[in-house]
């Protein structure tokens, strides 16, 4: 399929098995290629996994052949993947800017 997000070596899978685990993942997506990172996030309340992860590829032609992968069934649930949204990790630098800023002012307390 498509993605409506612009190509990134991360990308998003969605649709998977709540009690997916990190090696299942791994197992899917090692013939892409080198996988850096697996990050599968869980409810702060309960600790069950979300049913979504991310994995971060070491090159673009690697998440490019993880996004043939859209439909495949894995654990019964067929998976969807698209390329992870890079408009959170921009935010997250706008804040970590402003903290920057305000650290600066700060430094003004040895007068």
């Amino acid at each position: 399929g498509e993605s409506r997000n612009d190509p990134s070596t991360t990308v998003f899978v969605g649709n998977l098995s709540f009690d997916i685990r990190e090696e299942d993942i791994e197992d899917v997506f090692r013939d892409c290629g080198s996988i850096k990172a697996i990050r599968i996030p869980t409810d702060r309340d309960t600790g069950r996994v979300k049913g979504f992860a991310y994995i971060e590829f070491e090159t673009l032609d690697q998440s490019k052949k993880a996004m043939e992968l859209q439909g495949l069934s894995v654990r019964g649930r067929d998976i969807r993947v698209d390329y992870a949204k890079a408009r959170t990790e921009r935010s997250f630098d706008r804040r970590r800017g402003g903290d920057r800023y305000g650290g600066g002012g700060g430094g003004r307390k040895y007068g």
